[in-house]
């Protein structure tokens, strides 16, 4: 079953740099990688943008304490698995290992997420691209390997143009993702 994908111009990126990728990301990344390594790429994301000790973006609820770390491998987790509603990730938390793993077993609220969203936006939306990117990446690799696996050559995902067209490619599916989870929130609270 061909997965559905959102419209990234990687057709004509691929074609012209001869990679055996597939043309644009899935609207749920897990249908390319399972789920619990999508989970740790989101982690390593969250920690690499940020550092352990930048406790200002932290969240305190009775329940324990989601750094903030945490909060942007959750809502980068969500948003790349097409969960855009806030309160339709806060449900997730309480039913599903990995979301609730992800929030370090901790329960925020949904007007939480969606003001960590708006105020550290230019972070989550950085985590996006670089979770993109490094899923991409690997698909790129698995199907490279599949393909012609005992030929010893470069990966051309390390092209530095190659790199930076995608990284223009996936900030602009990273806005849109930002965008529609807005969007969900905002029809969420019309009802």
């Amino acid at each position: 079953m061909k997965a559905k994908t959102d419209f990234i111009n990687s057709q004509s990126l691929a074609k012209r740099l001869h990679l055996p990728i597939p043309y644009g990301l899935p609207r749920n990344l897990a249908d390319w990688l399972e789920r619990h390594v999508l989970a740790g790429i989101a982690l390593e994301v969250g920690a690499e943008l940020l550092p352990a000790n930048r406790s200002a973006l932290a969240w305190t609820g009775t329940d324990g304490e989601l750094s903030g770390q945490r909060m942007v491998s959750l809502l980068c987790f969500s948003y790349a698995t097409g969960t855009y509603s806030s309160e339709v990730i806060c449900q997730r938390i309480a039913i599903d290992e990995v979301f609730d793993y992800l929030a370090n077993h901790c329960r925020p609220n949904w007007p939480e997420l969606q003001r960590f969203r708006r105020l550290q936006r230019p972070i989550v939306r950085e985590g996006l691209i670089r979770l993109f990117m490094a899923v991409w990446q690997l698909k790129a690799c698995q199907m490279d390997s599949r393909r012609a696996p005992f030929v010893d050559r470069p990966s051309p995902f390390w092209c530095p143009q190659l790199r930076e067209e995608l990284r223009n490619e996936f900030a602009g599916e990273a806005e849109n993702r930002l965008r529609r989870a807005v969007q969900w929130d905002s029809a969420s609270m019309d009802d």
